[in-house]
């Protein structure tokens, strides 16, 4: 049913000693409508003649201006607050000083469209936003049909992996014309970052269409180690110029590979025996190595061995095992490894990680506070170790006499590697802070007694 407003009630007719009881309210008054502003006032008006443009078919790598004229048909200024092209291809010139269109005035709005790498039908959105308020975001669309010149084998990014110094990468760049077109021809390479890479140019021939291959070397003074660039190819396509850049990366390797770089533990669960995952070295060609002596810090066990896979080429794996005794928490040391390798007769290799404790404590210490609230007076302690062990805790006190220690048992018979504790003050503290010490005895080694601070709080 409804009110005289229009809001509607559910009612239940309940008989409580002759009355009818309205329960609850269904619905309720409709929101205020937003405020609109007077017909009569001034308001600016956008207006464009042609909202799509279609710019025909056009050559790849051609910046081509594309412009729209913007009128405001309205009686008061027109405002420009921005505008969004979907694409970083398509750049917007419009400045500061012109986003202002006065009534009955113009702005022609310059938009330029990159082709470059974007071969096939392209369809490209602005958004121009305004203080028009029957259209505060305008959209204007153009098209084009780019015609691909050439193409590139890989088409984004050319990885050469490990190349060894003074050896050519495996793999190599190719250029080939474009459907139509007959031929290309790379006039220059420019690598940035100033990196230490040659490179030849070679013809090459595929089913007619005349293209270039161009295969990059490292050369013998190089250093080692990880390598990116950018190549900018200059090149011309049945005698029109054009460029494109292609990002290269490799890693410069001497005598000797190994995996991984960087031994980062950090998702492990360490603990004293466990051991890391390996460091494998390899011998880049078929001449024979061998270790001589390993190092990784006093917290590190470490073994090493040598391994016949691939045939013919020398390899060993080197283990790391957490030694019995180190306190828990992180650590970070470098991994030394001496060869007889005339040219790598040293490998460093950083290793970190966190050890943990066999039992973990959370919290780590109890805080309680003597203010006559549950919150304060109790606290709920998780001793955890690791999955495939099981905890039991034989004994657990509180040097405190005001403190109660408990085992929640329910909670306890959940999982085998956990036990909850409930710690609680029960008795009479001074006011102040008094310090305390809980006690635990467990059965896993290396955690046989555990210590957790207790703070006391005896406010009055």
């Amino acid at each position: 049913m409804f009110n005289r407003r229009g809001v509607a009630f559910r009612v239940s007719l309940g008989i409580l000693g002759g009355w009818f009881a309205v329960t609850g309210v269904y619905g309720q008054l409709p929101p205020t409508p937003a405020s609109q502003p007077a017909s009569d006032s001034p308001q600016p008006k956008l207006f464009v003649q042609e909202r799509t443009k279609n710019l025909g078919k056009i050559l790849e790598g051609d910046t081509v201006p594309v412009s729209w004229t913007l009128e405001n048909h309205g009686d008061a200024d027109l405002i420009i607050e921005k505008t969004r092209a979907t694409c970083g291809c398509t750049i917007v010139r419009l400045a500061e000083e012109d986003k202002i269109i006065p009534p009955g005035g113009k702005l022609e709005l310059m938009v330029e469209f990159n082709s470059t790498s974007r071969p096939g039908n392209q369809r490209k959105n602005i958004g121009v936003y305004t203080n028009d308020p029957s259209e505060p975001k305008l959209t204007l669309v153009f098209t084009a049909n780019v015609e691909m010149l050439f193409k590139t084998k890989p088409t984004a990014l050319l990885n050469l992996r490990s190349v060894r110094r003074g050896e050519s990468g495996g793999k190599t760049l190719d250029i080939l014309p474009g459907p139509g077109r007959k031929s290309v021809v790379v006039h220059d390479v420019e690598l940035s970052n100033n990196v230490a890479l040659t490179y030849e140019i070679e013809p090459l021939d595929i089913d007619g269409a005349m293209g270039q291959r161009i295969r990059f070397a490292v050369p013998k003074t190089a250093a080692l180690g990880s390598m990116v660039t950018k190549a900018t190819l200059h090149l011309s396509i049945d005698g029109l110029e054009r460029t494109r850049t292609i990002p290269v990366r490799l890693e410069v390797v001497g005598d000797l590979s190994w995996t991984p770089k960087v031994l980062n533990a950090s998702r492990q669960t360490l603990v004293a025996g466990r051991r890391l995952a390996p460091v494998t070295i390899r011998g880049t060609d078929k001449s024979p190595f061998d270790v001589i002596g390993v190092t990784a810090g006093p917290m590190l066990e470490v073994v090493w061995e040598q391994i016949t896979h691939p045939p013919n080429r020398s390899a060993f794996s080197v283990y790391l095992t957490i030694r019995n005794g180190v306190d828990p928490g992180p650590f970070a040391t470098m991994l030394e490894i001496r060869t007889t390798s005339l040219d790598q007769p040293w490998i460093g290799v950083p290793v970190f990680g966190i050890i943990k404790a066999p039992v973990q404590a959370d919290p780590p210490f109890i805080l309680l506070r003597n203010d006559g609230t549950p919150a304060g007076q109790r606290r709920r302690l998780k001793l955890m170790t690791f999955p495939s062990d099981k905890l039991d805790v034989s004994k657990y006190a509180c040097d405190n006499p005001a403190v109660t220690v408990k085992m929640d048992m329910e909670a306890s018979r959940q999982h085998r590697h956990i036990r909850i504790l409930i710690v609680e003050l029960t008795g009479e503290v001074a006011k102040g802070r008094h310090e305390a010490l809980l006690t635990m005895t467990t059965n896993i080694k290396g955690a046989e007694r555990l210590e957790i601070p207790v703070t006391i709080d005896g406010v009055q």
